[in-house]
């Protein structure tokens, strides 16, 4: 539970040691480690966190999201394993390429860069958005390069979006929804993996799209509001909030 412990060392393995300052997990490696150990950091609903990786790139991990990693990076590539939603600043370094697996099928690769990636299980709205830099994306058979300001959709096949907006994309790492020209289902999507809440539906999913931003420390009564006054009409049981038509 990284969020409930006080700054410092919070373990030492071989050759590296792992620290705690600020809501950020740091990796230090101080010499070469007989043998690679994995570490994975998993963040429930309702809760993010941050990561420095031992080869100094970060990792900003959203709500309901993991990622595996090594303790230290020997080999000729750095590679980590993504489930949920991840930002990433990657430290360059051509001679060990970045990969980051989503699946069996689909991987990145990196030189260095700046990147989200957006894969919440299977055939859910997976997809991969670049900010600065390239990505090499693979997918079965299928290969691809990203440049700054688009979006791999990750459907069967790669579906590649031009000039996405790379501000609403990654306004989850600094403090905000961004719901603009969302429909209803991918809004509620959000609110039920940040305020630990299910979301069931009765009858068709209404046909509402949102517009705007607002900060997520808002409290859960106030995402009630918006949805009235958005016309969204629900119930609510629990943790679990029904929408009716």
């Amino acid at each position: 539970m990284l969020d409930s412990l006080a700054d410092g060392t919070i373990s030492q393995h071989e050759g590296g040691t792992v620290t705690l300052a600020d809501h950020n997990l740091t990796y230090q490696t101080n010499a070469p480690a007989a043998e690679v150990v994995y570490h994975t950091m998993t963040t429930p609903r309702g809760r993010q966190f941050n990561l420095t990786l031992p080869d100094g790139s970060r990792v900003w991990l959203n709500a309901a999201s993991s990622i595996r990693y090594p303790t230290a990076f020997p080999g000729t590539e750095r590679h980590v394993e993504i489930t949920g939603e991840a930002y990433f600043e990657v430290v360059g370094n051509p001679d060990k390429p970045f990969r980051v697996s989503l699946d069996d099928t689909t991987s990145i690769t990196v030189l260095g860069t700046r990147f989200n990636v957006h894969v919440y299980g299977p055939g859910a709205d997976s997809r991969t958005t670049l900010l600065e830099g390239a990505i090499r994306i693979r997918k079965g058979n299928q290969r691809l390069i990203l440049r700054p300001g688009q979006q791999a959709q990750l459907l069967e096949e790669i579906h590649v979006v031009d000039d996405v907006e790379v501000n609403s994309v990654v306004a989850w790492k600094n403090g905000f929804f961004n719901f603009e020209g969302l429909p209803l289902r991918q809004v509620m999507q959000q609110l039920a993996r940040w305020y630990d809440i299910d979301v069931t539906y009765q009858g068709d999913v209404p046909n509402v799209v949102f517009h705007g931003k607002v900060y997520r420390d808002m409290p859960f009564e106030d995402v009630c509001y918006i949805l009235q006054r958005m016309g969204v009409k629900f119930k609510l049981t629990d943790r679990t909030i029904t929408i009716t038509e």
